[in-house]
């Protein structure tokens, strides 16, 4: 079910569209990698799934400003999956 819900939707035109059920789908430093963001008030969130690396980070703060893609990056690289 994983594999299908994080699959590249194919558009009409048969590009792929790297959006899929609420994530996007891309790649940091050559790792595919599928994302879910959102946002209320002051608080964000971030999940992020390393496809091939078996590493999920999840980032919650409550900062407005804060760079969550950035944290969570950052934290791949700390578990070496990333990097």
């Amino acid at each position: 079910m994983k594999a299908e819900m994080w699959k590249p939707v194919r558009l009409n035109n048969g590009k792929e569209q790297g959006y899929r059920l609420s994530w996007e789908l891309g790649e940091s430093q050559g790792h595919p990698d599928a994302r879910h963001t959102g946002s209320l008030s002051d608080f964000q969130g971030h999940f992020v799934r390393f496809l091939d690396d078996k590493l999920t980070v999840i980032v919650f703060v409550h900062e407005a400003q804060a760079k969550t893609g950035a944290i969570a990056n950052r934290l791949a690289e700390y578990y070496s999956a990333v990097g």
